[in-house]
Formats: C-alpha cells, sequence, structure tokens
C-alpha cells in the first residue's frame, strides 16, 4: 500500500512538472502574437493618421474619453457600423481603463521615440509657443506628438479599434478613433471617426 501511494505521488507530481513546462510555451507564444498585433496596428494608425515622418509618441497610452462616453464618441459612418462589433468594443474599454506604458515593439522600419511625462513638462515649462520651439529643436524633423489609446479587438483578431491623436503645434491638432481589419497578416485603416481637429 506504501509503494503505491508513493508511486501516485511522484506520478502526480510528474503531471504537474510537465504541465508547468507546457504552459509558458504556449503563453508566450499567445502573449508574442497579441504584443505583435497590438503594434502592427499602431504602426498602421501612425502611417494612415499621422503620416511619414519621424515619430515622437507619448511614453503611455492615452484613455480618450470615460468609459460611459464612448459608444456616443464612436461616430463610424453607417457603412462601417457592421465591423464594430459589442465585443469589439468592450475589449477596448477594457483595454482603456488606465494607461499603460508603451514599448520598442514596432514592426521593423518603424521608429518612434517615446515622450515621458516629466520630459513633457520640462519642455513646455515656460509657454505653449516657447514649449514647441524646444520640442521642435530636440526632434528636428518630428510630426508633432501623438498620443495611442490600447488597441481593442475583436474575438477573431481581424478587427481593431484604436483612438489616435496628434499635435503638431498651439494651433494645429487632431484626434479620431480608427477601425482597421487584418488581410493577409497586415493591418488597414478602413474608417474613421470626425474625432477633433483645430
Amino acid at each position: 500500500m506504501k509503494k503505491t501511494v508513493n508511486f501516485r505521488i511522484v506520478a502526480i507530481i510528474f503531471l504537474c512538472l510537465l504541465a508547468v513546462e507546457a504552459t509558458p510555451c504556449k503563453t508566450s507564444s499567445q502573449i508574442h502574437d497579441a504584443v505583435a498585433d497590438e503594434y502592427s496596428v499602431y504602426a498602421a494608425a501612425l502611417d494612415k493618421y499621422v503620416g511619414s515622418g519621424s515619430y515622437v509618441a507619448a511614453a503611455t497610452t492615452f484613455v480618450p474619453v470615460r468609459e460611459k462616453e464612448l459608444d456616443r464618441a464612436l461616430s463610424f459612418p453607417i457603412d462601417d457600423a457592421d465591423h464594430l462589433s459589442r465585443a469589439l468594443i468592450e475589449d477596448f474599454k477594457s483595454r482603456n481603463r488606465h494607461s499603460q506604458p508603451l514599448a520598442q515593439h514596432f514592426p521593423e522600419g518603424i521608429h518612434v521615440v517615446f515622450l515621458s511625462e516629466i520630459e513633457h513638462k520640462s519642455l513646455f515649462a515656460s509657454s505653449i509657443e516657447e514649449g514647441w520651439d524646444n520640442f521642435y529643436r530636440k526632434y528636428p524633423g518630428a510630426s508633432g506628438i501623438t498620443y495611442l489609446s490600447r488597441v481593442g479587438f475583436n474575438q477573431k483578431r481581424d478587427t481593431a479599434l484604436i483612438y489616435v491623436s496628434n499635435v503638431r503645434n498651439g494651433e494645429v491638432g487632431g484626434g479620431a478613433y480608427l477601425l482597421l481589419t487584418k488581410s493577409n497578416g497586415k493591418w488597414s485603416v478602413i474608417s474613421r471617426t470626425r474625432g477633433w481637429i483645430t
């Protein structure tokens, strides 16, 4: 009886170790795919909304509106409404409850410099006008400052929702929600809200 109990314990421990060994591989792969998708969406959004140039983005994600106001803010053209599923909106809300730090996981060829809140305050400490002069002296060729939300995905992960805003100076800027779809492994912007513009 004693040997049987010991064998069972050994067998249980062995199975637990196998489970622990197998789980990180799958989780790690899933995490890698999710991060790659999110940063591919960022790259497509930057290209479409900000244009070419040197990208300078806030170092943390920007939460655009309060969660309860989001449905009203998502005023996409009627033709694109079928892409805006409830699951997509809920995922976007969930991911944007808190700001998150961004990282250098962008696809090859996309270079983004992150602007911390401390650096932003330092550049714009004296005035808005002088702040923009300081900014462009430090980042010549930059396409202003870009603010990115987290990316929401539908259940199939072939449609994405993101908020992007870009400010070029004290008088020029704008922001909008973008809808993207994935086809043949590539993300493309298919629609955007009116958002705001100055």
